[in-house]
């Protein structure tokens, strides 16, 4: 494996940003750009319908898998990152996603969505090989970055089309907390640069997202597993939590941070996710063992009560339904190896704590939102690529410890 890691660290720009993760690199950022230029407003008895629009979405997802196929074939590194790590259980979760045709309410929406899975994580698997192959620890990380940063601008470009509008407002930079939150604790501790640690932790902050809020605020737990520096701001967010506690009411302070907007506190206040998840649960009672397909089964289920919702909004809950019990555990066991993976390398205290905290913020992201777990929409190309890299990075800190510059 160690043969095939280049030790000669080229710099990555904004210019080469684009190129730097070859083919894979390109395909995977112009899809923002593809989205903008094919995307429509459907409703919902259009879901499973194929217009030019999805055509070419269709058409896009093959040539992604096409490419991504081509280049693990050729790569030791991308194959063993995706046999011998975390990723295994998230690739047979796919596979089992795939298999839910057979008894899907909807087999070709389950097939193409469990396809369109497979096809964007080898996709970033493959981008992740790529570059770390090619560059320093360092200089991945700011790859990263640019795409966060590119995914943000070009969200709010397709927000304001979607809305005919022409330009791009504060609103539609703070709606887009799902490109932003997963890389939050990157932006905020890694040296990033000034403009991309405030213009990526101000959207997150001013999110105003209940299930971003809980995920950053657990996720900051894991500070105190860092460095020094870490640790520091570890116990000063503590000390200023107590000090609020203290001078304020503990539910006025919740009201006001974690439910702002809220007409009280508690799950019964979360934008109808509540009675969403009573229906899921109640619908994964009559068939415990199988699901109803991958997607088809929560689409079609929630949908017949909720109009406006398509989905679960839980990834947990979305592999019961889809996939049965079984899918289920591959879920909860994907982000627990994830977790225990990173948490039993012998790497740096600061990465070590970062990782830890962006894992455990996506995972609360994806039980709360549109991600993991449920087809490529929402939070879930910006959680798989966090996780990918994490767990590729971590890899390369445990047995590159030269990696980083």
């Amino acid at each position: 494996m160690e043969s095939a890691i280049n030790y000669s660290f080229p710099k990555i720009t904004y210019k080469s940003f684009f190129w730097a993760a070859g083919l894979p690199g390109f395909l995977l950022i112009f899809r923002s750009i593809l989205f903008i230029l094919v995307q429509r407003r459907r409703s919902f008895d259009e879901v499973g319908s194929v217009d030019a629009s999805a055509t070419i979405q269709i058409l896009y997802t093959v040539v992604c898998f096409g490419v991504s196929v081509y280049f693990l074939s050729k790569d030791s590194f991308g194959k063993f990152l995706l046999m011998k790590s975390p990723l295994f259980l998230l690739f047979l979760y796919h596979l089992l996603a795939t298999l839910s045709v057979l008894w899907s309410v909807n087999p070709s929406m389950s097939g193409f969505r469990a396809f369109e899975t497979i096809a964007y994580s080898l996709l970033i698997l493959s981008v992740f090989s790529y570059l770390g192959k090619r560059f320093s620890i360092d200089e991945v990380i700011k790859w990263l970055s640019f795409f966060f940063v590119f995914s943000i601008l070009f969200g709010a470009i397709a927000t304001e089309r979607m809305a005919g509008n022409g330009f791009i407002s504060i609103q539609a930079l703070l709606a887009e907390q799902f490109n932003s939150t997963p890389f939050f604790f990157f932006a905020l501790l890694f040296p990033l640069g000034f403009w991309i640690r405030f213009g990526i932790v101000a959207i997150s902050i001013l999110s105003f997202s209940n299930t971003s809020y809980i995920g950053m605020a657990l996720g900051a737990l894991f500070l105190a597993k860092g460095n020094t520096f870490l640790k520091v701001i570890f116990f000063c967010l503590v000390g200023s939590l107590l000090v609020l506690i203290f001078i304020f009411d503990f539910e006025e302070l919740l009201q006001n941070t974690i439910f702002y907007g809220q007409d009280g506190i508690g799950l019964e206040y979360t934008t109808g996710r509540d009675k969403i998840f009573d229906l899921a649960i109640k619908s994964m009672q009559d068939k415990p063992l199988s699901g109803y397909g991958f997607v088809a089964g929560e689409t079609f289920i929630i949908n017949d009560q909720f109009k406006a919702a398509i989905g679960a909004h839980n990834g947990l809950i979305s592999g019961i339904l889809g996939m049965g019990i079984l899918g289920g555990v591959l879920y909860f066991l994907f982000f627990a190896k994830t977790f225990f993976y990173v948490y039993s390398r012998k790497i740096e205290k600061r990465f070590k704590a970062i990782f830890l905290s962006s894992i455990t913020l996506v995972a609360i992201h994806s039980l709360g939102n549109p991600g993991i777990g449920s087809r490529v929409y929402g939070v879930w190309i910006p959680s798989i690529v966090i996780l990918t890299f994490i767990i590729g990075l971590s890899y390369l800190l445990t047995f590159q410890k030269d990696r980083t510059t």
